[in-house]
């Protein structure tokens, strides 16, 4: 589950109030969890012209939820995401032409949803060099070999339609002048069959079957920090890893 909202930080780097969107539609689970949280959070001070100010900034916080043994869940925060901060700014990262991908038609009839999450190397004319697939999520379970061929069949998909994406890149920042920039792109796909909520269904609960993480051919030292979780928030590059990548928005 994605939850939105807004952080306000002070000059210290601390929480000084934060505020969710939609709050009624969401369980008191995870409201609670969030009462606990995110009031202990800290930031990197943010400044202006070398002094420490007041900042504030949109959030999305994707929270998931593991059964355990007993039949009950451990709620936890996976992942944020901060849009509104200088870091998010200094990528400067948009899709200018997005040929949108196609639902594979086998996977339409079927009512087969996931997301598959592509890492892409963009090149200063903001033309994608490189793509390669770091790992594909399913709503939809299946046998190993079944699921293993739906994950090949929307990573095709996803990859031939971003290896004609085109971006806006970096024009000023610590990132401006780096020769290519290596960007994390989630591409998502709802049947809206099968019980899966559309995207929009704030607030809502969905199964995930995290895939297997790929290897990324040119990063030799590409690895993740913790247990795998899903980075779906329009990657926003949420999940913590030990090397982090920008993300891209459209």
């Amino acid at each position: 589950m994605v939850v939105k909202g807004a952080i306000t930080i002070s000059p210290q780097g601390s929480v000084t109030a934060y505020t969710l969107e939609q709050p009624d539609k969401l369980p008191k689970a995870v409201t609670g969890l969030l009462a606990k949280a995110v009031p202990h959070w800290r930031f990197e001070p943010v400044r202006k012209h070398g002094t420490p100010v007041a900042a504030e900034s949109p959030m999305r916080v994707r929270i998931v939820a593991v059964p355990l043994a007993d039949k009950r869940y451990d709620v936890r925060v996976a992942s944020t995401w901060f849009p509104g901060t200088p870091s998010s700014h200094s990528a400067g990262f948009r899709r200018e032409h997005r040929q949108p991908p196609r639902y594979p038609v086998e996977m339409v009839r079927s009512g087969v949803s996931g997301t598959a999450f592509l890492i892409l190397r963009v090149g200063r004319d903001g033309n994608v060099e490189k793509a390669a697939a770091e790992h594909v999520d399913l709503m939809t379970r299946g046998g190993t070999k079944q699921m293993a061929h739906w994950r090949e069949l929307f990573a095709r998909s996803a990859l031939n339609a971003a290896r004609t994406w085109h971006f806006t890149v970096p024009t000023e920042g610590p990132k401006a002048k780096a020769p290519y920039w290596d960007v994390r792109v989630p591409v998502r796909y709802r049947s809206g069959r099968n019980g899966h909520p559309p995207i929009n269904a704030y607030g809502s609960w969905t199964l995930f079957i995290p895939g297997p993480l790929q290897p990324i051919p040119w990063r030799a030292r590409h690895t993740v920090a913790g247990k795998h979780v899903p980075d779906d928030i329009r990657d926003m590059g949420i999940v913590q890893r030990l090397q982090r990548l920008p993300d891209a928005r459209s």
